[in-house]
């Protein structure tokens, strides 16, 4: 009887050429799913990310510097509106703010309303251990402060105009917007509203979708029916990809 070793095997030495392709696929695939995560995931978040209201300010401000706008500020009962412009991103956009029992709702209108002189002020601080920011932050209704002297001495803008409100809205962090209204009046504060600190998307549906397209997000939610089934045929791979990344990792 003749036994052949198995590298004298014809059978084996045509599957090893195969063999080491599927490896080399098995490499490659582990590999890409450890940089890159669940393609659904990763989408997920890019979807929230392209439908997030931020996306229609104009936030092209420098670190450290303010951008200034006037608009107008109304008191009606226990809801104070303001309206500005120059602060979202297109041509005659208008930003309104409406604070009631502490909570600021932001939207747009296209028109302006009667009221008395308000200031708005976008900025990107490089933290929030801003002095101009904690000063809006930690303002209180009751407070022996005014709209002014939050502007003229913690913002250290000594030339702006009087104003009766000041609206805040700040860019520090990269996915969200902070917003604040203050209202004062008689040498005291008189309201102070803010978004709120949780999901704020509620709070901002108000804003049209002029950089954001409403198709575009329709079609971004359509390419589901590529990524989901990329995931289910993958799984096997980015299971393998987990369980070879460290603990620590995982």
């Amino acid at each position: 009887m003749i036994y052949l070793s198995s590298a004298n095997n014809p059978r084996r030495r045509a599957l090893a050429p195969v063999s080491g392709i599927i490896l080399r696929i098995l490499v490659i695939l582990t590999l890409a799913f450890v940089s890159s995560n669940c393609l659904t995931m990763i989408h997920t978040k890019a979807i929230k990310d392209y439908a997030n209201a931020r996306r229609e300010f104009d936030t092209e401000i420098v670190k450290g510097h303010v951008g200034m706008a006037k608009g107008v500020v109304r008191q009606d009962g226990s809801t104070v509106v303001a309206v500005f412009p120059q602060t979202l991103q297109g041509p005659g956009r208008l930003l309104r703010l409406e604070g009631k029992d502490g909570a600021l709702r932001l939207s747009e209108v296209s028109a302006s309303i009667e009221g008395t002189p308000a200031l708005i002020l976008r900025q990107n601080v490089c933290c929030m251990e801003d002095a101009a920011l904690r000063a809006v932050i930690f303002a209180q209704p009751g407070d022996v402060k005014t709209a002014d002297a939050i502007v003229r001495e913690a913002f250290q803008i000594k030339d702006a105009p009087s104003a009766n409100a000041l609206g805040v809205i700040d860019f520090t962090n990269v996915y969200t917007v902070s917003a604040y209204l203050i209202l004062s009046e008689n040498g005291t504060i008189k309201s102070v509203s803010a978004l709120p600190p949780g999901d704020y998307d509620p709070a901002m549906s108000g804003i049209d979708w002029n950089v954001r397209s409403r198709p575009g997000y329709v079609l971004m939610h359509l390419w589901y029916g590529v990524t989901v089934p990329l995931d289910i045929v993958t799984s096997p791979f980015q299971l393998v990809a987990i369980l070879l990344l460290p603990p620590g990792a995982r």
